[in-house]
């Protein structure tokens, strides 16, 4: 029997650098925990410094700190793409279309690394840890991921999808701060 299908939602704004900010922006929202007992994370970064907030470890900072981190949620995976090529051969290409967008829908299976103890795929690990092969919709123009499909025998195990996507929108006011 296979396990239940659970959805999580998580949003991310992107923005800068930009005329007036000198430093990216970026807020996250994201559930955190087991599905049915979890709780919603919000996060902003400016630069080098975050601020969060959740019901059960209050508001906190890293003041500007470099070194002290703090997860994006699970849908990160999606606009962090830089690790990809390293980690994933592609073995099929074409193009097509999903919410409205030209996309390139990939296969690509885990890329050789000579090093059995290699990082490779562990850099790809939120979209499937062990899939055989992923099923990628590339977009286009920005080249973010909109899905993500992780199959293991054929058979998908992990999909990580955007429902709604929008590129340079006005922001409103305020999204940027907690």
């Amino acid at each position: 029997m296979p396990p239940p299908q659970v959805e999580r939602h998580w949003r991310i704004w992107i923005a800068g650098p930009d005329e007036g900010y000198p430093e990216r922006r970026e807020r996250a929202e994201f559930a955190v925990g087991i599905p049915g007992h979890d709780e919603s994370v919000e996060c902003v970064w400016v630069g080098e410094t975050w601020w969060s907030r959740s019901p059960t470890r209050g508001e906190m900072t890293n003041d500007g700190n470099p070194s002290i981190g703090h997860g994006t949620g699970s849908g990160a995976e999606l606009v962090d793409v830089a690790a990809l090529p390293a980690a994933l051969d592609i073995v099929e290409a074409e193009h097509s279309n999903f919410l409205g967008r030209a996309v390139l829908k990939l296969r690509a299976t885990p890329a050789r690394q000579d090093d059995e103890e290699s990082l490779g795929r562990l850099s790809v690990h939120g979209l499937g840890a062990g899939a055989h092969d992923d099923e990628l919709l590339v977009d286009a123009e920005r080249g973010v991921l909109l899905r993500s499909e992780a199959r293991l025998g054929g058979r998908a195990f992990r999909i990580v999808e955007v429902t709604s996507v929008s590129f340079d929108g006005e922001v409103e006011v305020g999204v940027f701060k907690l």
